[in-house]
């Protein structure tokens, strides 16, 4: 693969504004729905056809005898034994094996391709951090503007153009970190007008945050940035710290508590026709029912229990998902991945005496750290056709190739330039 190709990047980033389209009210997004998988599958065709080489791929330090690589190796052992033995539904309909390519396309495009375009292109990071907090204050601005226009179980909630407010919180959790991280690594170099337009840029978005009225993107995005301004300040932020602990929470409080408490425990519920599915049989739990099939079974399943819930079809839980999915040993293997990225990259960020360093890794950090939060209240994290999972997976691979001797992730960090 070409690394330079920016073609090839502005077709992978692509796939993140047009799901963003699809799940937004503008005209036409509709049309669409049910068919996001086959626009995926079209872009990565197009990828490929544009520059590829297998040469390239391979030397992705996937051939490296590292603990990192075997578990990258053994879980796509434990996917193929899910999908090819347990669950062959998902490779014989063209519908199923669609969504199967999908997750695949994925991983080469987000985790493999764009950590490697940044590298080869280190500007290139600059301004894809400076777009998505810009795009973050624009989505904050446009939706507390517009949040009196609305009826229904929208109205006077932050919706901006997506269709749920649950979505455009996610939206906010990752924007207002990347916010955060932009302003304190370039602040030395911002002139006054800068600095009073990325803090207000950052209060905006909190602000917006909170008239999402979603408490998963509380939790993520309060947790998230107390761990971003501990570790990246380190003892500077021993005073700040405490006020935080005490204004946040109190200030919080009254729209945390907006949609009652039966709402908080309604997420609990649906993990009731999880337990139900993956205690039936052993060998589910195990490998799991399939992408596709998963979800039409939990849809069925929670019907008898009378929810009046037809549109739901996960648990709102991504780790309970990804369970359905492709079963409790894949999750389990994938989160021990995640876990190792995280911990090297925080020890990575603790040891380092440069301050533009230090930025760089929390960040990683924090953002992974904020949406595995999320994920505990959602499932959009690991769904391809939302537009998260696309930062997840970049970030993890960042993460990945961070911990490679060859990977040279100076060159990609922001720098003050004054």
């Amino acid at each position: 693969m070409n690394y330079n190709s920016k073609t090839i990047y502005w077709l992978s980033i692509s796939i993140v504004f047009f799901m963003l389209y699809f799940r937004s009210w503008f005209p036409g997004a509709k049309v669409m729905w049910g068919k996001e998988y086959y626009l995926i599958l079209f872009i990565c065709l197009c990828v490929i056809i544009i520059n590829f080489n297998i040469n390239k791929f391979v030397n992705f330090s996937f051939s490296a005898k590292t603990f990192e690589v075997k578990i990258i190796y053994l879980l796509f052992f434990i996917l193929c034994i899910s999908v090819f033995v347990y669950n062959t539904q998902e490779i014989t309909k063209a519908e199923y094996l669609s969504a199967t390519i999908g997750y695949l396309t994925y991983f080469f495009l987000f985790f493999v391709l764009i950590p490697q375009f940044f590298e080869s292109n280190p500007n290139y990071f600059e301004k894809f951090v400076k777009f998505i907090s810009n795009l973050g204050f624009f989505t904050a601005v446009f939706g507390l503007f517009t949040m009196n226009a609305w009826e229904g179980v929208t109205a006077n909630v932050v919706v901006a153009y997506i269709t749920h407010p649950n979505n455009t919180s996610i939206i906010f959790t990752m924007t207002s970190i990347f916010t955060v991280y932009y302003y304190y690594a370039k602040k030395d170099e911002f002139s006054v007008y800068s600095k009073i337009f990325y803090i207000s840029s950052i209060i905006v978005q909190l602000i917006a945050q909170l008239f999402t009225y979603t408490r998963a993107g509380y939790i993520a995005t309060f947790v998230a940035l107390l761990f971003f301004i501990v570790i990246a300040k380190g003892k500077k932020s021993l005073t700040l710290v405490p006020i935080l602990l005490v204004i946040v929470p109190v200030w919080g409080v009254a729209f945390f508590t907006t949609k009652g408490f039966s709402s908080f425990i309604s997420r609990f519920y649906l993990l009731i026709p999880f337990y139900n599915m993956i205690m039936e049989k052993k060998t589910n739990f195990l490998w799991g029912f399939g992408i596709t099939e998963s979800h039409k079974l939990y849809r069925i399943n929670l019907l008898n229990f009378n929810a009046n819930e037809v549109k739901i079809v996960d648990p709102h839980n991504s780790y309970a998902s990804l369970i359905l999915m492709f079963g409790i040993i894949f999750t389990a293997v994938l989160l021990l991945f995640i876990f190792i990225l995280l911990f090297k990259n925080t020890v990575k960020a603790l040891r380092s005496k440069n301050q533009n360093e230090r930025l760089y890794f929390t960040f990683l950090v924090t953002f992974i750290m904020s949406l595995m939060i999320q994920g505990m209240f959602d499932s959009e994290v690991i769904k391809p056709l939302y537009f998260s999972m696309q930062f997840f997976l970049i970030f993890c691979g960042l993460m990945y190739l961070n911990t490679k001797k060859y990977f040279e992730y100076r060159k990609i960090i922001i720098h003050n330039n004054e």
